[in-house]
Parts: C-alpha cells; structure tokens; sequence
C-alpha cells in the first residue's frame, strides 16, 4: 500500500494499527500490533470481525472522524479484548487517509500505565462510553474533565482542550450558579445549552463527587434533553383544543372519563342532549350516569388495558335507576388536560331495534304469508286435480256405457262420483273454514250439550265410515251437560277420529277417551298408526304441514290446524306426543267454567 511507506519509522516500535472507517475492518498492523491482537498473520487479522456492534459504537466512530478532522487531539484509554481477553490500553487516536480518500483511524497503544481495572471498572468504562445520555465531569472552577462520546457529539464546544461549562451554556453566567449549588446539595434543573448552530432545553441533574485523578471534588452533570419534549407539549395544547373544537362538532354523543377518579372531563352537546343534561347540570348528572354505569365503565377500563380499542358493543346504558336504553359503545385510551383518559362514542340503538324488530315481524309475516300461498297451491292442484279427474272419466264412460250397462252398475258408478263429489266438499269446507278462522268470522254458538249421548253418537257414525279398525270409547265420571259449540267440538272430534283411522295400519285399534281432570274435559284420542319425527311434532298445528311419515297418503294438512283453532275458541288447549312406527296420542283439553251440572 503506498500510504504505509508513510508511517514514520520511529513510531513502529509500539502497537499500531489502521482501521477503515468506512468499511469497518482492520487494514494494516506493524508486528508489535500484530503481537497485541494475537494474530499470526496480516491476513489473519483482517479476517477478524471489527464492525461495530451497537449505534452507539458506530455514533462514537463517526463523532472521532470529525473531531480529528476538525484538529482535536484524542488520547483516551480503551479496553480491547484480544481473542476474548479483556486488556486496558492508552492509546492515542490520529487519522490516516486510505487508498481512494476514505478515511482510516489510526490507533496507537502509548502506554500502560495505568492500575489494571477490575471487570465492574471495566463494565462501568464500557457503559460510558455507549451511553446515548450526555454526562459530564466538571471541576469546580468550571473546566470539562470528562465528557462521554455522547456528550462530545451533541455539544461540539467540549472537543476544545481547554473547555469550560460556562462555552456549552446559552447563558454562561448560569456556570458558576449551577456549580455552587452543586457544591452545596446538588441539584436538578432545565438549562439552555448551544448545541452546535442551535440551542436547545435539558434537564440537567448535578451531584458533587471527586475526581478519581486528583481527588478534588466535581460535578457529575447528566444531561437530559427537553427539546422534544416541550415541542410535544406545546403540540399536545394545541392539539387539545383542536380535539375539542372537533368533539364538540361531532354528530355522535362524545365522553371523555379520566381514569384518575372516573370524573367526567368532557362531553360534546350532543351527548348532553342524549343524556338529557345542560352544561349547567353537567357536573352533578355525571357523577349520576358514571355511578350507574360503573360496570359498563370498569369492562371498557378493563379491556383497554391490553387492547387499543374498545367496542364497538352493545350495552344498556342507564340513564336513570329505573330507564335505560341500548347504545352502542366504543373507546380508546388518550391523554387529554394532561390526563390519561377513556374516549367514549355513545351511538342510541334502540329506536333501530325497534325498527329492525318491526321489519323483521314483517319479514317473518311475509315469509308465512308465501308459505302458505305455495301450500295451498299444492293442496288445491293435488287434492282437486285427482278426484276432478275422476269425475270427468266417470261421466264420460256413463255417458258411453249407460245404454248396456245395469242399473246396478250404474248405480255403483254414481256412488263413486258421490264419494269423489264429497271429498271436494270436504276440501273446499276445510279451506272455508281455515279462512274463516284465520279473519275471526266463523260462527262460535256454544250450547248445552249432553256429553255422555254426543260421545257415543260421534263415535258411533265414524266406526260405521271406518270399518276396517275398532273404535274404543272410554269415559271417566263425566258432567252430564257441557257448554260448548257442538258443531265445532265435533268438528275437533271427527277430524282426530279420522286421522287416527287414516294414517292407522288396517286392524289396530283407535281410542278414544273422556275424563275430567282438574276441571277441565280431556278428550285424547290414540293410534297405533305411522307416528310423527320428533323435530316434527312441533309444527303439525300449522296451516299445509303434513309431517314426512305421511306424505304417501292423501291429505290438506289442515285438520290439526282448525282442531286447534277451534279448541281455542272454546278457552282450550290440544297437544300431541308421537312415537314413529308405534303411534300417536292427541290431547285436547276444555275448561268446564261453563259445564252445566
């Protein structure tokens, strides 16, 4: 390398060596610098690994390069670790211009004259010198004995040989103030100091010690700087108003709650106006509202110690002991008047749960409305078209075979057309009669009615219909009378005597049987018939349902549904249990208030 023929020779008998501060490697060592860090070659020391290990190492690598340049002699003592060993030198720091015009530090060890110092020293030195806080040792007349490398990189003045507390200060008479002060108790203050072309506030903290060197007494001085911290400040006053100027503007009811004490420190008029308050009132009604809602206050504290953000979630927020109504609720953390603090948006609900609750009940209506209207078209095309279609080939073959057939066969025919005729009578009444139900005009003329004769009458008329399975009545001890609407109560009786024999395996049995239990008439009729799914059972009173187990038999799916209406005209009740494949049981149960005795 050319720029090692310009190292003078006198100086090659101590440890020496060149290190790129641009590159942040070893360039060149003399023999006695090879001996220091224990390498066996040049080559082998360059392969060592010299990049700083921290900013604060770089930070001081960067303050030397321009110190030097700028004339400044440094000698300090360093700690070095050859191959892991700690070794405290004095050495003597020079810059060296490397091939390219990159800038090479050049360290010279000068001397070790100084005490060994035990690992804590050597740790403490270390801590020093990486420290990003500023600190210095002044003597009492004023002169710098130490600064940090921070402290020499923020406050340029301290490179001079001869620099003094009063050249770092905006007011160098504060020196000699600040160092008596020191000298009788110590002290903390805020300075002005001259960081290079600017000033600057810091927190200065003062405390008299001795000078490890001459054993006089001095100043240790830790700087702390305030100049962002007084920006912010001065940003945090002006931005408090601005946050007030844009709360209050708000179209949302806005809060703020200390969490010191839970006091109310601000709140928009919009939240006023929620709240029912004045700005008069507002002091004494919050006290009100927080103490009501110290729950709802306490979650949201809560949940904002560990997250940034509360909510958005529904609360009932108590306006009074005795009202409340649902709010939707959000909060963040901030620091307002120089406080911590919870920022709450407080959003009314309720009248859009009304809302929602009305539009849903209409939603559900509609809903209703088109089921049914599709059931019922099912129904009328299934049960019409079959029974229509009957009647039309009948007629058509009568009016073809009338002339050859028997009386006694068309007599037959006739009887069938009869039948077929009835079934759409029987329909179209059902269909009548669930609509009269529904608009509350069907005829309800309740009348004495002699239970024990009517009981064996009805089931005495649909054993002669249903010959294929035993119809069995049982009575309990009976009134003799019981006020009711024949029609309709044989109507409820007819049609549960019929499903039961319709959806009823030929040959098994169907009960019926009356009693009075707890002042009222039970009638419950039983089959041993298909049975109904559970997940079923709870919709079989509905207009059109017919249950999975007896879609292969025809029916409207409305008998149940008029059973229960009816029974409900009267004040009663009709249940059902089922069991698939084994049967069901249905109840129905009438209030005897009215029986006549």
């Amino acid at each position: 390398m050319s720029w090692q023929s310009d190292i003078p020779a006198g100086r090659v008998r101590a440890p020496i060596w060149i290190y790129d501060l641009d590159r942040f490697c070893m360039v060149w060592a003399n023999a006695a610098g090879l001996r220091f860090w224990r390498a066996e070659s040049l080559g082998a020391l360059r392969a060592r690994d010299f990049a700083p290990q921290s900013q604060s190492s770089r930070q001081r690598l960067v303050d030397y390069n321009r110190m030097l340049a700028d004339g400044a002699s440094i000698e300090e003592v360093w700690t070095f670790y050859p191959l892991g060993q700690a070794r405290a030198e004095r050495v003597a720091l020079s810059l060296w211009p490397l091939d390219g015009g990159r800038p090479g530090l050049m360290v010279e060890v000068v001397g070790n004259d100084a005490a060994p110092l035990s690992p804590a020293d050597l740790r403490s030195l270390e801590s020093f010198r990486q420290s990003t806080a500023l600190t210095l040792m002044v003597a009492l007349d004023g002169r710098i004995l130490l600064c940090n490398p921070a402290a020499s990189a923020t406050l340029p003045q301290l490179a001079a040989p001869s620099a003094r507390l009063s050249d770092v200060l905006v007011n160098p008479a504060e020196a000699e103030d600040l160092i008596a002060r020191t000298s009788r108790a110590g002290c903390q203050t805020e300075v002005a100091l001259r960081c290079g072309d600017r000033h600057a506030w810091f927190l200065a903290n003062l405390r008299l010690t001795l000078d490890p060197v001459s054993g006089d007494a001095c100043a240790v001085i830790n700087l702390t700087d305030l100049s962002e911290l007084r920006q912010l400040q001065q940003r945090a006053d002006h931005s408090n108003a601005s946050l007030r100027d844009a709360l209050e503007a708000a179209p949302v009811p806005i809060i703020i709650i200390s969490l010191i004490g839970e006091r109310l420190l601000f709140a928009n008029t919009v939240a006023m106006t929620a709240f029912a308050t004045t700005p008069e009132r507002i002091a004494d009604d919050a006290l009100t509202l927080v103490t009501l809602n110290r729950e709802t206050i306490a979650q949201a504290r809560s949940a904002l110690a560990t997250e940034t953000r509360y909510g958005p979630i529904e609360i009932r927020a108590h306006l009074t002991p005795d009202h409340s109504r649902a709010m939707m609720l959000t909060g963040r953390l901030i620091e307002f008047d120089s406080e911590p603090a919870m920022i709450l948006s407080v959003l009314d609900v309720e009248e859009l749960h009304v809302t929602e609750q009305r539009l849903s009940e209409a939603l559900d209506r509609e809903r209703e409305l088109n089921r049914v209207q599709q059931q019922l078209v099912s129904v009328v095309s299934h049960e019409l078209r079959t029974p229509l279609a009957v009647i039309d080939s009948a007629v058509q073959r009568l009016r073809r075979h009338a002339r050859v057939w028997s009386e006694d066969e068309i007599d037959n025919r006739l009887e069938q057309l009869r039948y077929k005729v009835q079934k759409l009578s029987k329909l179209s009444e059902s269909l009548l009669d669930a609509a009269r139900l529904d608009e509350g005009r069907i005829p309800f003329r309740p009348t004495a009615i002699k239970l024990d004769e009517w009981l064996g009458r009805i089931v005495q008329q649909q054993q002669e219909l249903a010959t294929a399975n035993p119809i069995f009545l049982q009575r309990g001890l009976l009134p003799e009378e019981f006020f009711g609407d024949p029609q309709l109560l044989e109507q409820i009786l007819v049609n549960l005597i019929g499903n039961a024999v319709k959806y009823s395996p030929h040959g098994t049995p169907v009960s019926v049987d009356a009693r009075i239990v707890e002042q009222r008439l039970r009638l419950t009729i039983s089959d041993q018939g298909l049975g109904i799914p559970l997940a079923e059972q709870s919709q079989v009173f509905e207009r059109f349902f017919r249950a999975s187990t007896t879609l292969a038999i025809h029916g409207t799916g409305l008998g149940l549904y008029i059973c229960r209406q009816m029974a409900e005209l009267h004040g009663g009740t009709i249940d059902l249990q089922s069991v698939p494949g084994l049967g069901t049981r249905v109840t129905v149960e009438l209030p005897l208030a009215h029986a006549l005795d």
